[in-house]
């Protein structure tokens, strides 16, 4: 809030442009949860265009967390038990580019996990430990 308490500045998010992370959720049932996640996609993309940022849809990637539920226990599903594709533009191009998926299995490697570790989540961790009361046993179970 500015001094003068007429100007309110709200933030509601800070990212890399190559390593931001979007997600919907699910809230009723017949929510079709692929095409929420598209116009939410898709719209980042537009805001990116508009201040001269693109999002590269090939060197991007999704996954879809979706449970069944058997015997009271629940299982991720596959690709092939929950079929679903994301079709998006970019740029000035009327043409949709398939954005890949990954099995919720599969595991990736992205510069912003190292950063995210490297200046954020360390020195959080290291700053925090000598300050704790935690024993030597208990340090080392954790």
């Amino acid at each position: 809030m500015s001094a003068c308490k007429s100007i309110l500045v709200q933030l509601t998010g800070v990212s890399f442009i190559d390593d931001t992370s979007l997600g919907v959720t699910q809230v009723h049932p017949d929510d079709d949860i692929c095409v929420q996640l598209s116009a939410l996609v898709q719209h980042w993309e537009r805001l990116l265009f508009s201040t001269c940022g693109a999002i590269n849809f090939q060197k991007s990637l999704w996954y879809r967390m979706t449970w069944v539920w058997q015997h009271g226990l629940s299982k991720l599903c596959t690709i092939a038990h929950s079929p679903a594709v994301l079709h998006l533009t970019t740029g000035y191009s009327t043409t949709a580019t398939k954005v890949p998926w990954l099995e919720v299995s599969n595991t990736f490697r992205a510069l912003g996990v190292y950063l995210y570790h490297t200046a954020y989540l360390r020195p959080k961790l290291i700053y925090l430990l000598p300050c704790s009361t935690l024993t030597q046993n208990q340090c080392r179970h954790i």
